[in-house]
């Protein structure tokens, strides 16, 4: 459904394992609709569990948490709908100690998008995007074992997502001294919506601690930052996207290359120009290209009188 489009733009991912979670703050959001990717569900078949009982369970995690309810919104309100998929389905070998170990655990991913549309126009649809993970020991060999295994994992799954969209949704109403606070915040998750919304309000706090990302081991947080710097849209990133270029893969090039494009400036401008003309890999070279003569049109526009 969704898997597609999440590799080509910035989504705000929710990671981690979470057992149980408590209602936020935020009024609760009216769901007028839950739509499941059966696709992904066929994909996972030891899941065990088929549209209707995975939209069910979405459904069911969603009002648990105390943030969501079921039904329509009140005339001439957003209209919000919720997008689910599967995106993985295992089972693996615990490395625990003492009663967990040579135990096999299931785990479980997902990832709930909430679809607004604000006065119910589609055109203007505004995305929220949580991933979560969970995970269960099976605690025997036979089928039923496995299964409730399973059944547990997409649980604790679902409630992850579930708590990483209202994290968001609490992120985006606050106001930026309190996202500031969250910088702060011992919960990873909380800290880096907080980053990202003050990074798509342009202000300034929010350059070091994205800058420092940029140097995280997952590969996914780095290409969400890359993206969150363009929506800061402040320069003095330039430089630091440049260094953290060196030896980087073709994905990561390519990603910093439209990135560049876009913040503009002349030490984006040498850079470009070099790596359209140098690079080994001929999309980081199409890449650089692209974004080096896009920086060039909006300086030919700027310089018309």
């Amino acid at each position: 459904m969704f898997s597609e489009r999440r590799s080509r733009k910035v989504v705000f991912a929710a990671l981690g394992v979470v057992a149980t979670f408590s209602c936020a703050r935020s009024p609760a959001v009216a769901v007028e609709r839950i739509s499941v990717d059966a696709a992904s569900l066929a994909a996972t078949p030891s899941l065990g569990i088929g549209a209707a009982g995975f939209e069910q369970a979405v459904s069911r995690v969603l009002k648990q948490s105390g943030r969501f309810v079921s039904g329509a919104p009140p005339a001439g309100s957003d209209i919000n709908r919720v997008q689910a998929e599967v995106t993985f389905a295992r089972e693996s070998r615990m490395r625990g100690e003492g009663h967990d170990r040579d135990r096999n655990r299931a785990e479980v991913g997902v990832a709930l998008e909430l679809v607004r549309l604000p006065d119910g126009d589609g055109s203007r649809a505004e995305r929220t995007l949580a991933e979560g993970t969970g995970q269960h020991a099976v605690s025997g060999s036979d089928p039923d074992a496995h299964g409730a295994a399973f059944s547990a994992a997409l649980e604790a799954a679902l409630q992850d997502a579930t708590q990483g969209l209202a994290l968001q949704l609490d992120a985006s109403g606050k106001p930026e001294a309190a996202l500031i606070a969250d910088l702060h915040a011992s919960d990873a998750r909380r800290r880096g919506y907080a980053i990202r919304v003050l990074a798509e309000r342009r202000r300034p706090a929010a350059l070091e601690p994205l800058l420092n990302d940029l140097t995280s081991a997952n590969p996914d947080v780095v290409l969400r930052t890359i993206g969150a710097l363009v929506a800061l849209g402040d320069r003095r990133a330039v430089r630091s996207l440049i260094q953290r270029s060196e030896k980087r893969d073709a994905t990561f090039m390519v990603q910093v290359a439209y990135a560049l494009g876009t913040l503009g400036g002349d030490d984006a401008e040498a850079y470009l120009f070099a790596v359209a003309h140098g690079a080994d890999d001929t999309d980081v070279r199409a890449a650089a290209h692209e974004a080096f003569e896009e920086l060039r049109r909006k300086k030919l526009v700027a310089a018309r009188p």
